[in-house]
């Protein structure tokens, strides 16, 4: 039996997997050495959660396919890149946290409007935050309203 080595993207997503499978709200944070189960050593689950790290705080990008071309975007620009800093700085009160959030959301908003495309905030305030979805809706509702006074 050949023991073929997994490509970068089939590693990604067996970490992403475990993660999506063994985690919600109320769980503990896992083990770097229990992705052993799918074949990821701590050694190498130490070099991933660095990626991770640097991925998750780059501006969040949208790939678009045109044809036979693809277009990367940023979805981000200097505003929304420091309102989630701020979002996710623990230091600072709950209520500075919860308005730099409603900024970011604020700004997705009028992207979207300027645009004229569909951004779909809730799979990115998931991907970085793990928010439950009333929270979201709550707040999502807050900026839309705020927008269009």
């Amino acid at each position: 039996m050949v023991n073929k080595k997994r490509s970068l993207l089939e590693r990604a997503t067996a970490i992403f997997s475990y993660i999506e499978q063994n985690t919600d709200f109320n769980t503990k944070p896992i083990p770097k050495s229990e992705f052993q189960s799918v074949g990821i050593s701590p050694r190498d689950m130490d070099r991933w959660i660095e990626l991770i790290m640097l991925i998750q705080s780059m501006p969040q990008l949208i790939v678009k396919k045109m044809g036979k071309r693809t277009y990367v975007d940023s979805l981000d620009n200097k505003f929304t890149i420091h309102m989630k800093k701020t979002f996710l700085n623990q230091a600072k009160s709950y209520e500075e946290r919860e308005s730099a959030l409603l900024l970011y959301f604020k700004a997705l908003l009028t992207f979207e409007r300027i645009r004229g495309e569909y951004i779909d905030i809730e799979s990115i305030v998931n991907e970085n935050w793990k928010i439950d979805r009333p929270t979201i809706v709550r707040i999502a509702e807050e900026a839309l309203s705020e927008i269009n006074s």
